[in-house]
């Protein structure tokens, strides 16, 4: 692509971009979206600019990609994978009915692998909110991990601001395949409460469970 170029954001399409020079390369699957506008423009600047300490003027391309949703879009949404260091092959081949998004709205947004049974969930708010068999009450990121009869956790906080323990409740009874220091643990009626330390912790807490 040279200049501007606007394609449909149907499933299936796809955009690549390789750094000949790095040999890197990063391709975006998209899911849904309006049309995007693919723009490939050369930029000038210094790293002082941005907080750095050289003042020498570099100038490089990029490219620019952007959903147009119009004039005051209502429940206008986007969805795209981001394929990291995949050939363009790989990126052009990627399945993408592999993913599901199960729920993508102001509250929550929530995606599974279907194939590697992963699932990633983002908890907006702080509404009390049950999807893919997980509860929350607070801003929190999740991602699951299945293995037969065990589950990998891992729980985050990105805004950093917890100053509280936070909870989570998972459908079904599990007990700790390791000890953490940072989770408590409460089984019962079906139910498992988990209290996850994130106060002052940018990093995820990784939680290994196993179905009782």
């Amino acid at each position: 692509v040279t200049g501007i170029k606007k394609v449909p954001g149907t499933k299936g399409t796809y955009i690549n971009f390789t750094d000949k020079k790095t040999n890197e390369n990063i391709g975006y699957k998209i899911l849904n979206t309006p049309i995007l506008t693919i723009n490939i423009e050369k930029r000038k600047g210094s790293w002082k600019e941005i907080g750095g300490k050289s003042q020498d003027i570099k100038e490089k391309t990029y490219f620019k990609v952007y959903a147009e949703h119009g004039k005051n879009p209502k429940d206008s949404k986007y969805a795209y994978i981001v394929l990291p260091m995949f050939s363009e092959e790989e990126v052009k081949n990627y399945n993408e009915d592999n993913i599901k998004i199960i729920r993508m709205d102001n509250d929550v947004h929530a995606i599974e692998d279907k194939q590697r049974k992963i699932t990633g969930i983002n908890f907006w708010g702080s509404k009390e909110i049950t999807i893919a068999g997980i509860k929350a009450v607070s801003p929190i990121s999740i991602v699951k991990t299945e293995k037969g009869n065990e589950i990998i956790l891992a729980v985050s906080d990105p805004t950093q601001l917890s100053k509280y323990e936070t909870i989570i409740e998972l459908d079904g009874e599990y007990s700790l395949l390791s000890q953490n220091n940072s989770v408590k643990l409460n089984v019962k009626n079906g139910k498992t409460e988990i209290k996850v330390n994130l106060v002052n912790q940018g990093k995820s807490v990784v939680i290994n469970l196993k179905k009782i």
